[in-house]
């Protein structure tokens, strides 16, 4: 049987390892949250490292709305740009943000209210409040409409149409009624104080329509949605109206 003394040996060897175990968990432990928060850091790093690349490329996504003047507009390039009103930078006018309006084209100098957003290469309408065609001093555009139509022009009907061709070279074309076959006229000159600057098959339009001195005629164009909640909506032939409600005549 081992003595006091070697019993106090063998004692102070088990609290020496015990303090060496404490001491290697602490260095493990405290080597793990180094490692954590080292991680943390780099991973931070990273992140912001992203964000700041993120947001040199992206565009800034808060909108201005600016009012303007149509520059210019080519179909055919599917872009234009609107001159500021207020003095600032050219704002870049997509196809696409017109065709989201319910228009496919739009005249030189039209009055027009959007909303742009700034991006790397400029200014870019991203919406379209609004566009009201070009000033006018009142004169018809074209003769056979004379100045007391078109001073009360709103008194006539807005009626959905399509387009049936439309020639900008010719300066003319043709559209159809909802519900009715006979082609109506269209002349480049209403086209454009209407506020377009061209027309393609098949687009969508309403038409405020006159008898002129060689058939039925265009006095005016609008877009396709200007007539969706108008009481005049209704088609004619389904209500048993007759050709003369549906047109506004004009003597020769």
């Amino acid at each position: 049987m081992a003595g006091p003394a070697a019993l106090s040996l063998i004692w102070c060897d088990c609290i020496s390892t015990a303090v060496l175990i404490d001491r290697a968990r602490d260095a493990t432990s405290f080597v793990g949250r180094c490692g954590s928060r080292q991680a943390s850091l780099t991973l931070a790093g990273r992140q912001s490292a992203q964000e700041q690349e993120y947001e040199k490329i992206m565009p800034d996504v808060s909108l201005k709305r600016v009012t303007g003047l149509v520059k210019w507009f080519d179909p055919a390039k599917g872009y234009g740009f609107i001159l500021d009103q207020d003095g600032g930078p050219d704002i870049l006018l997509h196809a696409n943000v017109l065709r989201n309006f319910g228009r496919g084209s739009v005249a030189d100098q039209s009055r027009i209210v959007v909303m742009a957003q700034s991006t790397p290469r400029g200014l870019q309408a991203v919406e379209i409040v609004l566009i009201k065609p070009p000033a006018s001093d009142g004169t018809p555009p074209i003769a056979d409409l004379d100045i007391a139509l078109i001073e009360h022009l709103d008194a006539l009907p807005l009626r959905p149409a399509r387009v049936k061709w439309f020639d900008k070279a010719k300066g003319f074309g043709f559209a159809n009624i909802y519900g009715h076959p006979d082609d109506v006229f269209v002349h480049i000159e209403v086209v454009r104080h209407s506020g377009f600057a061209d027309l393609a098959i098949g687009e969508a339009i309403c038409l405020r329509v006159i008898e002129g001195p060689r058939g039925l005629m265009a006095a005016q164009v609008a877009p396709w949605h200007s007539a969706v909640n108008a009481a005049d909506m209704a088609a004619p032939a389904a209500q048993g109206e007759d050709r003369p409600d549906l047109l506004a005549h004009v003597a020769e």
